[in-house]
């Protein structure tokens, strides 16, 4: 694919993940075959709409820099997604094997200091569930996958509807205004990075 333009410096994963997405939207960025057997395709463009909706909803529950989201799930769109939110955020991703024990899980959320926890599907809400009581560090659960009940469970769906369409235009409005921690040089070929630890 043609190079649209020199990138900027580029010091951090956000920065690159916003230039990449923005200088080179794939239309077939993730390709995935749902449970009904129909492959699916999703572009630059909304992965990065997603990534930054879901760093929104996290950072209306709490998550914030240096936050522990221990993330329980097989490889999936999902996946991608709250790891990206979680850079965007500075928070620290817990990454666990799908296929661990409840207790093995318990002992990753604890000696992590997790305070999050996002599952992918039903089978691994009930290694939560058997476990819950004793993780007491642990402040939400979210869920990828609807109709799954458990205390502190939340859908992604019900998370993302925390974040309105005004929310996210304020954010990228004032995108531009960061701490000097951060030294960029916008550009016409290299937009506004986003940094959401400071929305």
């Amino acid at each position: 694919m043609e190079r649209k333009g020199k990138p900027a410096s580029i010091g951090m994963l956000s920065q690159l993940f916003e230039f990449n997405a923005t200088q080179y939207n794939k239309p077939d960025l993730l390709s995935y075959r749902g449970g009904d057997g129909i492959s699916y395709r999703i572009s630059s463009n909304e992965f990065r709409e997603r990534v930054i909706d879901f760093a929104l909803a996290l950072k209306s529950l709490g998550v914030k820099p240096k936050s522990k989201v221990l993330l329980l799930s097989e490889n999936r769109p999902e996946w991608h997604v709250v790891d990206f939110a979680c850079h965007l955020l500075g928070a620290v991703v817990v990454p666990v094997f799908p296929n661990l024990v409840a207790d093995q899980i318990e002992y990753i959320a604890k000696n992590s200091d997790s305070e999050f926890i996002v599952i992918s599907n039903e089978i691994q809400a009930n290694k939560i569930r058997q476990t819950r009581q004793d993780l007491k560090k642990i402040k939400q659960i979210m869920t990828m996958k609807k109709g799954i009940e458990g205390e502190g469970f939340r859908s992604f769906d019900d998370i993302l509807a925390q974040v309105g369409h005004a929310r996210r235009l304020s954010f990228w409005k004032n995108a531009s205004i960061w701490p000097n921690r951060m030294t960029l040089r916008p550009s016409s070929t290299h937009p506004a990075q986003p940094d959401l630890r400071n929305v």
